[in-house]
């Protein structure tokens, strides 16, 4: 009998992150094989050489191009693959995906975290994400990829919350975003401070988003009008009106794909922590952000939230996100570019936010869930991933 490996397809380089995420020890645990393909088509890397697995060794492996693609494949014949894919709508993906199924191995979809569906019609939508040839030219080739190579049957799919289901795919595994379960392993951060009136002084925390900088934007050529320092300049006056106001310190949660130095130079005034978002937003008062996926944490532990913008970022593709989650979640947006008076923390809508969550996050069952991968562990295990 063939033994059993499980692939994951990831889209970009792999981190520390996706090593807590992807639940490399649980599959060691349940004695299955379990290897990363970093399938980094659109830009030149190492390639590592690639190696059969051992039993129970972590293996990453870097496909820059169809042709390692194609090899690997050959490698794995007599063994019993599963796929999970994770990678996005480009050509390159799309022919991977084809690969995979013409060699008869099994694939499944994950779709466990979500952003907001918005009202942006698709070409506004399209003209908001196009900033440069380079942008226009990667969309023409994704059009037409699609239109070329139609999509696969999938043998499975993982999914979390209600906009992650699919009729279309028989084998429905349901789990939670990988934010309910780092939400729930997490315990409230601790800020020990006496205001001016001698009491104890709470804090808000903002969650960073990495505008201007994050790496993933380039990739994708998602740009945003103007730049860093004139949008962190709108940011460090209202957060110091804020402190003024509220009598509470702003504590920024960094994102993760930045680095120390940025944070020093670009908000010298304010505290940072790095890796621990789930549990700022547990003991904060209130959550500032622009838009992120982080959005989870506080909609998961019922925090007021404040979205911030500008002209800018209304008009880029974040705008209509933005949009979507104040719709969606009752939570106010501020424009920076605008004078400000804020009077009072704005209110929770629990019903939409419980709303929210059985959506994108997870549904009620899964709430309390401490792994995202156990459902589809056990399936492998019972050999029922197959539709």
């Amino acid at each position: 009998m063939s033994k059993t490996i499980v692939i994951f397809l990831l889209g970009s380089e792999f981190n520390d992150r996706h090593a807590e995420r992807i639940g490399y020890d649980e599959y060691c645990a349940a004695k299955i094989d379990f290897i990363v393909w970093e399938c980094l088509f659109q830009r030149p890397a190492k390639t590592q050489k690639y190696k059969l697995p051992l039993l129970n060794k972590f293996s990453v492996v870097r496909q820059t191009n169809i042709f390692l693609v194609i090899k690997s494949l050959r490698k794995l014949k007599g063994y019993e693959v599963i796929f999970i894919d994770s990678l996005g709508t480009d050509f390159s993906s799309r022919l991977t995906r084809w690969l995979i199924r013409l060699s008869g191995h099994k694939i499944g979809l994950l779709r466990i975290q979500h952003l907001i569906e918005t009202k942006t019609n698709f070409f506004k939508n399209a003209l908001q994400k196009i900033r440069s040839f380079d942008g226009l030219k990667v969309r023409i080739i994704n059009a037409l990829s699609r239109a070329f190579i139609p999509n696969i049957r999938y043998d499975f799919l993982i999914f979390a919350g209600k906009e992650g289901f699919s009729s279309e795919i028989s084998n429905q595994i349901e789990t939670c975003s990988y934010d309910v379960v780092t939400f729930n392993k997490s315990v409230a951060y601790s800020v020990s401070k006496t205001s001016e009136k001698g009491l104890d002084r709470g804090y808000i925390v903002f969650l960073d988003n990495g505008s201007y900088e994050h790496p993933d934007a380039d990739e994708c050529h998602l740009y945003i009008k103007g730049n860093l320092s004139d949008f962190v300049r709108k940011l460090n006056k209202y957060f110091r009106q804020i402190e003024r106001r509220f009598d509470i310190e702003i504590i920024i949660a960094a994102h993760p794909k930045l680095t120390e130095e940025h944070y020093k130079k670009f908000f010298p005034e304010f505290r940072v922590v790095f890796g621990d978002t789930a549990s700022l937003v547990k003991g904060s008062s209130a959550c500032l952000l622009v838009y992120s996926n982080s959005i989870n944490f506080p909609i998961l532990s019922r925090k007021p939230i404040f979205i911030l913008t500008d002209y800018n970022h209304i008009n880029s593709y974040l705008g209509a996100h933005q949009q979507a989650a104040s719709d969606i979640l009752g939570c106010p947006i501020y424009n920076l570019d605008h004078d400000i008076v804020i009077d009072s923390l704005p209110t929770v809508c629990t019903k939409n936010y419980e709303d929210f969550i059985s959506s994108y996050v997870a549904s009620p069952e899964c709430c309390a869930n401490r792994s995202v991968w156990e459902p589809f562990i056990k399936k492998v295990r019972e050999g029922g991933v197959a539709p």
